[in-house]
């Protein structure tokens, strides 16, 4: 699939219009993919950071509650 750039110069492509705003228009859905992708999987990362952080927490209390040293 071409670039953006490769789309919007007309030194490399010829391309009429319909075809040249197809191939934007397919970019342009790849791209919203890639970013609902990297999206989802920050989301996840933090969801694991919370719980990681939420069991060391849990963790220390117990320590805590039964006198045991890390």
């Amino acid at each position: 699939m071409a670039t953006l750039r490769e789309l919007t110069t007309n030194d490399q492509y010829v391309l009429q219009d319909a075809e040249r705003l197809r191939d934007i228009d397919a970019l342009y859905i790849k791209m919203q993919d890639s970013y609902c992708f990297a999206q989802h999987f920050y989301e996840q990362t933090n969801l694991l950071i919370d719980s990681r952080n939420q069991q060391q927490q849990h963790l220390s209390s117990l320590e805590k509650l039964y006198s045991i040293q890390p």
